[in-house]
């Protein structure tokens, strides 16, 4: 599987950031944290009223599940590049709506194993295999994410401190795929070829329902 060039990425971010820097007065430099793990980035003021912003972010937090008879353990794992550009609603207001593209790589993985020793159901259908065997699921987000969100914090007018808030989304639509060990697939395979597919389609669905990630995240800025 290509992965996205994300090192690489954000350093010609920063890097172009910081050429800007040059005509451009009071850029701020920020750390967060929120559902897309911890985050740090700049913030470049375009206008009185908006700004455009430069992030990373990095998450990996695990979390063991039961689906029916598979007990799962389950992680979610992205490193994320954001450009977005903010625009307040008036040169004094705090509050802000923001619009961008996140540049994700990673996903959800999930490694499955049967409850009942030696007895596995994929697609409906049940089958013997020896213990150990197992059915791995991952499902990748997009690589290049539409975000839309609304925020809160000071345009930067002001020297020093300050703090900030964003509450959004982006697009995440995750593409899952289901491998299972060579073993346990033929013995699915010799009861119901088609029920490897029912279960990819089963899984995608669940998926499908959570196609906008959401972002909610509260950070600390400083104003050169």
């Amino acid at each position: 599987m290509t992965r996205l060039p994300v090192k690489s990425i954000c350093i010609a971010s920063l890097l172009s950031a910081l050429s800007f820097s040059a005509a451009a007065s009071e850029i701020s430099s920020y750390g967060s944290l929120g559902t897309q793990g911890v985050g740090a980035g700049v913030s470049i003021p375009i206008t009185e009223s908006s700004a455009m912003r430069l992030e990373l972010n990095g998450l990996s937090v695990s979390k063991d599940f039961t689906e029916g008879s598979t007990e799962y353990e389950g992680r979610l794992k992205n490193t994320s590049v954001a450009a977005l550009y903010d625009w307040h609603f008036s040169p004094a207001s705090s509050f802000r709506a923001t619009v961008g593209l996140v540049f994700n790589d990673g996903g959800i993985h999930a490694t499955g194993t049967s409850s009942t020793a030696g007895s596995y159901t994929v697609g409906g259908t049940t089958v013997s295999a020896a213990a150990g065997e197992r059915a791995d699921v991952d499902a990748d987000f997009r690589k290049i994410s539409p975000y839309i969100g609304i925020g809160w914090s000071k345009a930067a007018k002001e020297k020093g401190f300050s703090f900030f808030g964003d509450i959004g989304a982006f697009y995440a639509k995750p593409e899952a795929r289901l491998n299972l060990t060579p073993a346990l697939s033929a013995a699915v395979n010799a009861v119901d070829p088609s029920a490897i597919d029912r279960e990819t389609a089963r899984v995608q669905d669940r998926f499908d329902n959570v196609k906008w990630y959401p972002v909610l995240r509260i950070g600390v800025r400083y104003t050169f």
